[in-house]
């Protein structure tokens, strides 16, 4: 409410001036305190995307936040189900994971509520590659002590090894926290993945734009929206490969509460169609991850086709 209390002052101001003289706003705007994006929508009636662009690609809320939940005990719901080739349903998975913390160690309990179909193999590991990696993210398998946690995920990353184990860690990890931020350059397939939707040429694809609207009359925020320009690129589907995007930033700090997308690409040899939804909720003047939910399927050449649905939930989340 302090923001949009200073909103309308400042809007009541430029008014004022404006009746004595026009060529006044940008006196106005720096007697504010009030960051670029506010001053360019009074001044505008309109948001810059163009300053979301480098928010967007220099933000670090959901990686961190993540990391986070790595020092602090909580709860995890997964409901996981894993699909076969032809779309049917081969198996299904429910589990709450305590997540714990002791000394300088952290580990895990875990009750299963419903396990069926085949969702693991005779060595009991899992059928699902994303599966298994979700798990590897965010759960904690063995009991893990002094622990230095990764870097954020910061710039551009180039990814040229389809096949290296590092680089397929790295793209999951890009894609959940960081789609924005991943270049494919792979010979033949990596020249028509166009994933870098803030540098030219890509960019041209893409129609950006920031609305401002208020949570339940007690958050403000604002919503950078990208979407291909489906009339400029009718067939732009073997174009580009993030389809659209909504970042959801907290207007008080601009810190991302949550981000929904959807990338689609039909490659013959790699290939994806997946929609992402990460929501974020404030604990303790700190923001932890509330719930991801991934649909869809992937496809690499030494991997074939994997398809999942897989919803996290995370609660009980606990200072120590």
């Amino acid at each position: 409410m302090r923001f949009i209390k200073y909103l309308l002052l400042f809007s009541l101001s430029i008014q004022c001036i404006y009746a004595q003289n026009t060529d006044n706003y940008d006196k106005v705007a720096a007697t504010f305190v009030l960051d670029s994006v506010t001053v360019d929508a009074v001044r505008t009636g309109k948001l810059n995307p163009v300053n979301f662009i480098k928010y967007t690609m220099e933000d670090t809320t959901l990686f961190n936040s993540f990391m986070l939940l790595k020092t602090h005990p909580h709860l995890l719901n997964m409901d996981a189900k894993i699909f076969d080739k032809k779309g049917g349903l081969q198996g299904k998975l429910k589990r709450i994971y305590s997540e714990q913390i002791e000394n300088d160690c952290r580990f895990e309990t875990y009750i299963t509520l419903d396990s069926s179909g085949s969702f693991f193999n005779k060595k009991g590991q899992p059928i699902s590659e994303t599966f298994d990696l979700m798990k590897k993210f965010f759960t904690t398998p063995k009991k893990v002590c002094g622990k230095v946690y990764e870097p954020t995920p910061k710039g551009i990353v180039v990814l040229d090894k389809p096949n290296d184990k590092n680089q397929q860690r790295e793209f999951i990890k890009r894609f959940i926290f960081a789609p924005q931020t991943i270049r494919v350059d792979v010979p033949i397939i990596g020249n028509k993945m166009k994933t870098n939707i803030f540098e030219p040429p890509t960019s041209d694809y893409y129609k950006f734009n920031v609305d401002f609207r208020h949570i339940n009359d007690t958050l403000s925020v604002f919503d950078f929206n990208i979407v291909v320009d489906s009339v400029k690129y009718p067939h732009s589907e073997k174009s580009v490969i993030i389809k659209k995007m909504k970042t959801t930033f907290r207007s008080s700090d601009l810190a991302i509460i949550s981000r929904t997308y959807e990338v689609y690409y039909p490659g013959l040899f790699v290939a994806a169609d997946i929609f992402i939804d990460i929501d974020m909720h404030e604990i303790g003047n700190k923001l932890f991850p509330k719930s991801i939910h991934y649909k869809g399927e992937w496809k690499f050449p030494t991997k074939g086709k994997d398809k999942a649905d897989i919803r996290l939930l995370f609660y009980n989340i606990k200072e120590i």
